[in-house]
This record gives structure tokens, C-alpha cells and sequence, in this order.
């Protein structure tokens, strides 16, 4: 089996990279999807248009923060405790840059989470203790 082997010497006419005869290609970009317990999954930007298709009548949004970050979810999931609204499930996740989603690069992904969960608080109903996640 033939390796991958990069020679850079500062060498311009000498440098390169010496590849196998197989395809190269860019690693798969990802949506995200977030858990309000904190677990993440990404998934592939054609299964995140598919969700969004899905979501046509029932989805909304909102920003994490002040940050990039989108989070679209399901408005009818919604309930209200302390006067603020709050989501129990997960989120589907872009990089907002304008009014396009853009797929989250995967060394962005431990600063989504620090920035959302900022926005998770637990909560108590009876004798259940529950995350949720602020959504206004």
C-alpha cells in the first residue's frame, strides 16, 4: 500500500506531496445536530437540507449568543417555564454568513458547544430534573 508523503524543505521547485493513485477528495462538510443533554451529531449538509424540508411549516430559529451560530428547531417542541421559552430535544445547527447556512467547520465544534450550552438550563418538574434549552 502506497502512504501519502510530504516533503516541504522550503524548497519551492523540490516540495510537494507524493499521492497514491486514489481519488482525493475534500472531507464531507457537516450540519450539526445538538442535543439539549449536551450530545452532538453531525451529519451531512444534503440530510440537513432534508430536515430543513421537513421543518417547511413547523421550524424557526434563533442565534446562540452573539455568535455565527444558527440553531433551527421545531416551534411546536416549545413550552414556557419562568416567562422564558424553552426546548427539550436537539437543534439543527449552521454557520450563519448573511442570509446562507453554511456547514460548521469540525474544529469549530467544541466552541459551538461552550456557546450553546450557555444557553441550556436545567429544570424541574416534580421530581424530574431536565435540561432545556433558552430559545428567545
Amino acid at each position: 500500500m502506497e502512504q501519502i508523503t510530504i516533503d516541504i524543505q522550503l524548497d519551492p521547485i523540490k516540495d510537494g506531496i507524493k499521492l497514491p493513485k486514489a481519488d482525493i477528495s475534500r472531507p464531507e462538510e457537516h450540519a450539526v445536530i445538538l442535543g439539549t443533554n449536551g450530545k452532538i451529531r453531525q451529519i451531512s449538509m444534503k440530510e440537513a437540507r432534508h430536515i430543513l424540508d421537513q421543518m417547511a411549516d413547523c421550524g424557526a430559529g434563533f442565534i446562540f449568543g452573539k455568535s455565527d451560530y444558527i440553531a433551527i428547531y421545531n416551534q411546536d417542541k416549545i413550552f414556557v417555564a419562568d416567562e422564558e421559552e424553552y426546548l427539550v430535544g436537539s437543534v439543527l445547527v449552521f454557520l450563519r454568513a448573511g442570509d446562507v447556512l453554511k456547514a460548521i467547520p469540525d474544529d469549530e465544534i467544541e466552541n459551538l458547544l461552550e456557546i450553546a450550552m450557555a444557553q441550556v438550563d436545567t429544570l424541574k418538574a416534580g421530581d424530574v430534573c431536565f435540561s432545556a434549552m433558552r430559545v428567545n
